[in-house]
């Protein structure tokens, strides 16, 4: 899945390798991943941009992408 985040600063990805990507879009250049505990199926990022949902085989989970 993909999924542009709602200013257009970021772009989140699900592979098969059960792997989260964030990528800047005005550099194109890949952040940051994460790797979860089951296959995933879909992505969504939350009106403020501030978190993404996604959808596994296992359940539901909420990222925080929050920096402080």
């Amino acid at each position: 899945s993909v999924a542009i985040s709602p200013d257009s600063t970021w772009l989140a990805t699900t592979s098969h390798d059960r792997t989260v990507r964030l990528w800047e879009t005005a550099t194109r250049e890949h952040v940051t991943a994460l790797k979860l505990d089951s296959e995933l199926r879909d992505l969504k990022w939350f009106p403020s941009g501030n978190a993404l949902a996604v959808g596994g085989s296992s359940g539901l989970y909420l990222l925080d992408l929050r920096t402080e």
